[in-house]
């Protein structure tokens, strides 16, 4: 999305796309001018990440801890798919593909496209692994990717409307595990992707270092140790547990 896969753009969006976007039913342009329009206002009226959100009551935060398992636990069992695929639709290459609208793909995009999975699907069928690809890829697409994705949307801002970067996106160190299902990549270093995102993926955790050295930095930012644990977690910060004096907003 950021062009730092290949300093060529051409061969960034080939090597984007058909070893990533593609796969996953997206076209690494759609999903771009989606993404690019969120880093240059993020919280703001003119961030689509901020206004699918907001309007969503399933991202009303804080919430109640039981009530963050129960959606994803739906989303694992496919009682939020709509809204799943709905949520998504913008970033697919499906619609432009099949005619459902109009594309604003290139010729060169949607050929690309029809050709990788083309490929897909002849070679899943010729090697007969076609059930293993369904289970272990396209049903966890639908199931595990929207629960996992839930929380790392939740961790990665507050949505609230804010000038101040360090006052609405967070950073989340994570354990090996939930890094591997909920982040990888070093996505989790979230604050240092908004401050600097020409940075590559494999450069952001020196450069989350690097901030940490300055106090304005350290005394600023929202860092939680992981996404699951019970104390400086993301479902500590965000899923507070009912009290006597109710849910209080959190940041």
């Amino acid at each position: 999305m950021h062009f730092t896969l290949a300093k060529d753009r051409a061969l960034n969006e080939l090597l984007g796309n058909w070893f990533c976007a593609f796969a996953l039913g997206m076209v690494t342009s759609r999903y771009r001018s989606w993404h690019l329009a969120h880093h240059v206002a993020p919280n703001t009226q003119d961030d689509p990440d901020y206004l699918q959100h907001t309007a969503d009551d399933d991202y009303q935060l804080p919430i109640l801890r039981r009530r963050l398992f129960t959606m994803m636990l739906r989303d694992i069992g496919g009682a939020n798919l709509a809204k799943w695929v709905n949520s998504t639709t913008q970033w697919l290459g499906w619609p432009a593909v099949l005619g459902l609208e109009q594309s604003p793909l290139s010729a060169r995009e949607r050929w690309h496209f029809v050709m990788f999975w083309g490929l897909f699907a002849t070679l899943a069928l010729l090697t007969g692994t076609y059930v293993y690809l369904i289970v272990v890829w396209f049903i966890p697409i639908l199931s595990l990717l929207p629960a996992f994705a839930r929380v790392r949307n939740i961790a990665e801002h507050n949505y609230e409307r804010s000038p101040d970067e360090l006052d609405h996106t967070r950073h989340v160190d994570g354990l090996a595990i939930e890094r591997f299902f909920t982040s990888p990549f070093n996505i989790n270093y979230h604050i240092a992707r908004h401050f600097f995102p020409s940075v590559p993926q494999h450069n952001l955790p020196a450069l989350h270092r690097a901030l940490l050295a300055v106090p304005e930095f350290r005394q600023g930012a929202i860092i939680c140790s992981t996404y699951f644990g019970r104390r400086d977690s993301i479902v500590a910060t965000i899923a507070q547990p009912l009290d006597s004096g109710g849910l209080s907003q959190v940041r």
